[in-house]
């Protein structure tokens, strides 16, 4: 299969913005588990195009990857969302909710933004300095290695229930806060422990004895940013 280019960091943060930073499915607003989908796969013609992205959780992730939220529903989601930002400009937010036999949670897939009477602005966290979170390349990388993991592991055959959230509270026991929140100079060593926790799936190990890469390294995912 062709393997698809990565995603510029600066359409990365047009998609983010697109969406409010929560998933255009559910609303789910953990940013650890947001991720971005193309909506036609290379194989299908697809590219890094905004207009062919959209963010979401990675629970509505599955769900679109498993066919139980339709490519047509993504795209009525996303035309909402393209539509959204053109007439907001100047003009004040409003809602759009769509209907879906198949959706993840409740049944009901919105875009609502919430108002309070008196003021307009959403509050947003800021990472303190010294961070993975506040290094924008640093914190795509993690996110790429978890990202990662959760594909492995979720191909384990034995795992009947598989839960994207494991990962994210094995990493909080072993370095007593979230992923990232992790201090800047503690990243090699949570890039190992990531690392080493994809390479003793079952996956990685059948991977690692023919000879297969299970991920980028830090300086290979550099490189590629820069092309």
């Amino acid at each position: 299969m062709p393997k698809r280019n990565i995603i510029p960091i600066k359409i990365q943060k047009l998609i983010y913005q697109e969406a409010g930073s929560k998933c255009a499915i559910c609303d789910e607003e953990n940013i650890n588990t947001l991720e971005i989908h193309h909506i036609y796969d290379i194989s299908s013609g697809g590219g890094n195009e905004p207009e062919n992205l959209i963010l979401v959780c990675a629970n509505c992730h599955n769900k679109i990857t498993n066919n139980e939220i339709t490519r047509n529903d993504v795209l009525k989601i996303k035309y909402l969302l393209l539509n959204k930002s053109k007439s907001e400009k100047g003009k004040e937010k409003q809602s759009s909710i769509i209907n879906l036999n198949k959706s993840i949670n409740t049944g009901i897939i919105a875009q609502t933004i919430n108002i309070k009477q008196g003021s307009s602005k959403k509050i947003k966290m800021n990472y303190p300095d010294g961070c993975i979170g506040s290094d924008l390349l640093k914190r795509i990388y993690i996110k790429r290695l978890i990202d990662r993991y959760n594909e492995f592991k979720k191909a384990d055959r034995h795992i009947e229930s598989f839960k994207y959230q494991i990962i994210y509270g094995s990493i909080k026991r072993e370095f007593k806060c979230n992923w990232d929140f992790i201090p800047s100079n503690r990243f090699d060593e949570l890039v190992l422990y990531l690392q080493n926790r994809i390479d003793k799936t079952i996956l990685g190990r059948n991977n690692k004895s023919q000879g297969k890469k299970n991920y980028s390294t830090y300086e290979e995912f550099l490189e590629s940013q820069v092309k």
